[in-house]
């Protein structure tokens, strides 16, 4: 099986970036909003956020 390459790590940067931004838009900042994270990989990106 080859590797290949879906996103880049700036391309997942980025990524993390715009749907941290929609969410403090969305939810009209940040004082009422939870982030839940899936154990197994959730938990990284919602730390990231």
């Amino acid at each position: 099986m080859t590797k290949r390459t879906v996103l880049s790590a700036d391309d997942i940067s980025r990524a993390i970036t715009r749907i941290s931004h929609e969410l403090v838009e969305a939810n009209l900042g940040l004082e009422n909003l939870v982030l839940l994270g899936i154990p197994t990989r959730g938990v990284f990106i919602a730390n990231r956020l």
